[in-house]
């Protein structure tokens, strides 16, 4: 019965693990995953056609105001207030406003209305 209950106890340590490993590998993903494209970065979401950008959770820290982002994150919601016009407003206190750039539609990060 022992062998059994040390056996029970590394399965639900090395579960224990897994799933913690798993949860600092998401935290790490915006810094891993972005690359930077003519002044504008993007993420690395694999399959575009299935993989969503999400806001990461230090987005004020990664994306400072005048940053360049070439995705809208899927948690963005349009809003608008007086002089700055029409924004997104996103989780994590991240605002963007979208911009032309070479030619292409891309999102500026401003400060938060």
């Amino acid at each position: 019965m022992r062998s059994s209950a040390v056996i029970a106890a590394m399965l639900v340590t090395g579960l224990l693990g897994m799933v913690a490993s798993q949860a600092i590998a998401i935290d790490e993903i915006p810094d891993k995953y972005m690359y930077n494209k003519g002044g504008v970065l993007y993420p690395h979401t694999g399959d575009s056609s299935q993989a969503l950008f999400q806001t990461p959770a230090n987005a004020r820290e990664l994306f400072p105001p005048g940053t360049l982002v070439g995705v809208l994150p899927a948690d963005c919601v349009s809003a608008s207030k007086g002089s700055i016009g029409d924004y997104y407003r996103c989780d994590h206190d991240l605002a963007l406003q979208e911009v032309e750039h070479d030619g292409r539609t891309v999102y500026r990060v401003i400060d938060n209305p």
